[in-house]
């Protein structure tokens, strides 16, 4: 067997820590928008899509002096739907190549090697 076909041996082990930074939160993606740049990073905005949220709604005032129903016929609101940009990711050409293999592995229904098994829905 040629040196250049031998499989690397292992000698030694690297510790990663997974520690969140102060702007980590999780993000629903309902879609995205693609596109790649000049030097082949890939950049993937998500997005979630919701009805909008009223900027200004007018509500009655019962002779109890208590707030009642709201006036529907006066609320102010973006027509149709919204798409929020949540977050966008650039990946290198190696990083998206490394997504790829393991989402269609994960959609194939092929055990991944390398990361934790799957969760079970609720």
């Amino acid at each position: 067997m040629s040196e250049a076909s031998e499989t690397p041996k292992v000698i030694g082990q690297l510790k990663f820590h997974h520690i969140k930074s102060n702007f980590f939160r999780v993000v629903h993606g309902d879609g995205m928008w693609c596109s790649v740049h000049p030097n082949e990073n890939i950049q993937i905005t998500f997005y979630s899509e919701r009805a909008p949220i009223p900027v200004e709604t007018v509500n009655n005032v019962l002779d109890n002096n208590r707030l009642g129903g709201e006036d529907y016929s006066k609320r102010a609101a973006k027509a149709d739907y919204v798409r929020e940009l949540e977050v966008t990711v650039v990946l290198s050409k190696y990083v998206a190549t490394l997504l790829n293999g393991w989402l269609t592995g994960y959609l194939e229904g092929k055990p991944q090697p390398d990361s934790p098994p799957p969760i079970l829905p609720h």
